[in-house]
């Protein structure tokens, strides 16, 4: 039983680092709620009538991108190209264009037939990321995202989710030396599971403990296995 006071101590870490906004007295049931989803020893749900108010913390909550409710979606996309749609995302986001991204996306109107996205080590961030994201929903044959060193962290990661969780073609995101914690590895085990397409999530150099990243690849390959 040596690694349970290790592995308790790694998860109150992760929920002490996330990006979680509940309030203050909902802290231990909070905590108590991940120690039970982790299998922790010795530990059990704190349960009270005003413990767990609505709960802010990635992981712990379906995947949204709330950012998204409150922009102006494109009417006619075929009348635009990758690069414009990007740019008039950038502006419903207030995300200032990444000038790079910005010079690889195609600018024939009517164009959505990436396949790939790469944005490697472009450092755009938790909002940077939102118009690249509708650009992958146009691109419905769009199989791979790569965002490795981008400085994303567990929200932006629930928008990938987000967009990634219906998308028909997506298989292979890259989040390789992202700043994400327990809160995105528990959303990106959810789009795992609940899109049955996705071929591999790369997370090296991520603060997403073993034991998670286990999980996720047993559900890939196993969803994998059903296929054949």
């Amino acid at each position: 039983m040596t690694d349970g006071p290790e592995q308790g101590l790694g998860v109150v870490f992760a929920v002490a680092d996330d990006e979680g906004n509940c309030k203050p007295f909902a802290g231990l049931a909070l905590l108590s709620q991940v120690c039970v989803e982790e299998n922790i020893p010795g530990t059990h749900l704190i349960s009270h009538a005003n413990a767990i108010p609505s709960c802010k913390r990635v992981g712990l909550r379906r995947p949204v991108n709330e950012k998204r409710l409150a922009i102006n979606l494109l009417s006619d996309p075929s009348k635009e190209s990758c690069r414009s749609a990007y740019l008039y995302y950038c502006k419903e986001y207030a995300a200032k264009p990444n000038s790079v991204l910005q010079r690889q996306l195609p600018d024939t109107p009517g164009d959505f037939s990436l396949t790939s996205i790469d944005c490697s080590g472009n450092l755009i961030g938790d909002n940077g990321l939102l118009p690249l994201l509708e650009v992958c929903r146009l691109c419905a044959g769009c199989n791979s995202l790569v965002l490795p060193d981008n400085g994303i962290k567990n929200t932006g990661t629930e928008c990938i989710v987000h967009m990634a969780i219906d998308h028909p073609s997506i298989q292979e995101i890259d989040l390789e030396n992202n700043r994400i914690t327990l809160g995105a590895g528990k959303v990106l085990q959810e789009l795992v599971t609940k899109n049955p397409s996705i071929r591999r999530i790369n997370v090296v150099g991520t603060r997403i403990d073993q034991q998670l990243q286990d999980r996720i690849v047993n559900k890939i390959r196993s969803n994998a296995e059903r296929k054949m």
